[in-house]
Parts: structure tokens; C-alpha cells; sequence
């Protein structure tokens, strides 16, 4: 499934407005959320949401950024898009956060 940036924005941005209210994924773990994802788009936003949190994404784009905070948000953006656009090949046979770090690095 590709997904446009701006596309991906709206969804970030329903589920932070989301983050506090409970929904039908919140007791999956992120690999399960991720497989999940890949067959009910109603899943993207939760994964989105928690994988936007996850530190060693965010290292990551600081990284890429060299520190710069608002290229941190563009580059957390891209790796956001890539991992979406990737989502199919995630199998579950590794943790979800080291596929995604491993896609981002690929990018």
C-alpha cells in the first residue's frame, strides 16, 4: 500500500489526537499491531502513532537530521512513509521495531 505524505500527516495526527481513548488495538503488542496493519487500514493509525514514539525511531531521524529539530520532523515523516510503503513485507519473523529500523536504514 503506498501512501502520500500529506496522507500520512492526517492519519499521525488523528491518532495523537486519539492517543488517549481506547481502541480495539490497544492491547496488541506492535508486531501483532504491524500484521494487523497490514490487512485493516483501521490499524495504520495506532501503529503509527506508537511507532512515531519509539525512541530508536526518533534517534534515528535526529541522526539523519544531524540534530536539527525540524529536519528531525521531515526525516521522521519519510521514515514514517517508507515504512508504511514497506508494511507489506513484514512477515513477523523478527520484533516489528527491528524490521522498521532496518527499513529506515535502507531508505
Amino acid at each position: 500500500m503506498k501512501i502520500k505524505k500529506s496522507r500520512l500527516m492526517q492519519i499521525i495526527q488523528e491518532e495523537i489526537s486519539r492517543l488517549n481513548e481506547e481502541d480495539k488495538y490497544s492491547d496488541l503488542n506492535l508486531d501483532a499491531l504491524a500484521l494487523a496493519a497490514k490487512e485493516d487500514p483501521n490499524a495504520m493509525g495506532p501503529l503509527l502513532g506508537r511507532l512515531l514514539q519509539m525512541p530508536m525511531i526518533k534517534r534515528q531521524a535526529f541522526k539523519i537530521a544531524k540534530g536539527n529539530e525540524a529536519d528531525a520532523e521531515d526525516a521522521l515523516q519519510d521514515m514514517a512513509i517508507a515504512i508504511v510503503n514497506n508494511l507489506n513485507s513484514f512477515r513477523g519473523d523478527s520484533a516489528f521495531s527491528t524490521w522498521a529500523t532496518t527499513v529506515v536504514r535502507n531508505k
